[in-house]
């Protein structure tokens, strides 16, 4: 079962909530441990809100980096979503509720409250990735944001685009390059993602008319943060 004991804040107002490992954290509530000096330790795991929209029952969200870790403690604000529209999300960024045609996707889009949710890859056969494809999120009023920068998102659309290579629904072709190419280390830039789709993306770098931000700036918050 899931601790409060393994999270922690460097100050008392932060934002930022980090994960530790339960062997870590019986080093630091240890007393014998009191003169030990830590200078970073743990996980980011959650960040705090006070966003758009209002009166919502949790201000505190999953951030990308974290979504592994927390993922098989979160029994809440849970959506599986089809490969058509995770690609979408990856893609553009963000979806409207109105241009989701998928039934069963978007009931259990309206089943979740606005705020952070984690979103789930439906990939039974476990092609794109051995181990289950988490994605940080912002549901609004009207829309749903992926909270994940530009080189995750083309990390996993180079993934999808290897393991579905004649993916292609009729609205959405992927031609994804490999974001790290022989000769190119980790860090130093993805290349530009070369996505066709019939439909125009208006959602990067905008904010969405519900509170919710694109996900290029998704590390540095939500709307109304600092």
């Amino acid at each position: 079962p899931f601790s409060i004991k393994w999270l922690c804040q460097r100050q008392d107002k932060s934002k930022k909530v980090f994960f530790i490992s339960p062997t870590i954290t019986s080093i630091l509530h240890n007393p014998k441990n009191s003169r030990l000096k830590v200078v970073h330790c743990g996980l980011r795991a959650f960040e705090h809100s006070d966003s758009f929209p209002r009166g919502l029952p949790c201000k505190d969200r999953v951030v990308q980096d974290g979504t592994n870790t927390m993922y098989p403690f979160v029994t809440k604000q849970l959506v599986d979503v089809p490969l058509k529209w995770m690609v979408k999300l990856f893609a553009t960024t963000q979806l409207k509720f109105d241009q989701i045609n998928d039934e069963e996707f978007l009931e259990s889009l309206k089943a979740v409250s606005p705020g952070g949710i984690m979103l789930t890859l439906k990939d039974p056969k476990k092609e794109v990735s051995m181990e289950k494809v988490v994605v940080s999120a912002w549901k609004g009023n009207t829309t749903i944001v992926v909270m994940c920068n530009q080189l995750e998102r083309q990390a996993y659309m180079y993934a999808i685009g290897q393991a579905y290579p004649d993916l292609d629904d009729g609205e959405l072709k992927i031609t994804q390059p490999n974001p790290f190419p022989p000769g190119k280390k980790q860090g130093q830039g993805a290349s530009s993602m070369e996505v066709e789709s019939k439909e125009e993306s208006t959602a990067t770098a905008e904010k969405a008319e519900d509170g919710a931000v694109s996900g290029t700036s998704a590390n540095k918050g939500v709307p109304g943060d600092a």
